[in-house]
């Protein structure tokens, strides 16, 4: 290989690897700009989710401050549990 050759050569690996590091960088962003927003304005807030397995998800929910438990399915949901909720009160202290 000859010089010209070589310094193609790393040039294009520096640019692939720039465009990679620019891509990664989007992508956190905007990641990070998807988290749950807590939005106290409204009756029912999304608190937290998790992901049991492929097909279903259990789900906190905020409302009228109780917050309910629920497990969603392909088949539907269930109320699991429902407790009074102590984010306000966390809040205020």
């Amino acid at each position: 290989m000859d010089t010209v050759s070589l310094l193609r050569f790393f040039l294009a690996f520096a640019f692939v690897m720039t465009m990679m590091g620019g891509l990664a960088l989007v992508l956190k962003y905007i990641s990070q700009n998807r988290g749950l927003k807590r939005n106290t304005d409204k009756r029912i807030n999304l608190v937290e989710t998790m992901s049991l397995d492929a097909k279903r998800r259990a789900v906190i929910l905020e409302c009228d401050g109780k917050e309910h438990l629920v497990i969603l399915g392909l088949s539907g949901e269930t109320v699991v549990d429902t407790l009074k909720s102590e984010s306000k009160k966390k809040g205020k202290a």
